[in-house]
């Protein structure tokens, strides 16, 4: 599901669904906030796509130098909501 939506996502707005930047994370996020609650959009989509771009940054065949997950959770309003229900999950703070 969570692969399906984010591939949707990036089609629309004309990027492969590997090459994302921050602002694509960002809107993608806050499209969902506009329909799942912040728990889903955590548990359902966001872990599977930042474990997505660990993987990428990790793989051989397919490195990247950036994360845009990461990037977009510091610095952005729907991201970093998803990020602080992460952080608060674990147990900590932002």
């Amino acid at each position: 599901m969570a692969g399906r939506r984010w591939k949707e996502h990036l089609d629309w707005r004309e990027r492969h669904h590997a090459l994302a930047g921050p602002t694509d994370v960002e809107a993608w996020i806050g499209n969902l906030l506009e329909q799942v609650s912040l728990d889903t959009a955590y548990n359902t989509y966001w872990v599977k796509i930042e474990r997505f771009y660990g993987w990428l940054q990790n793989h051989p065949n397919h490195p990247h130098l950036y994360h845009p997950v990461l990037m977009v959770a510091a610095n952005l309003e729907h991201a970093g909501r998803v990020w602080d229900k992460k952080i608060e999950r674990r147990g900590g703070s932002r």
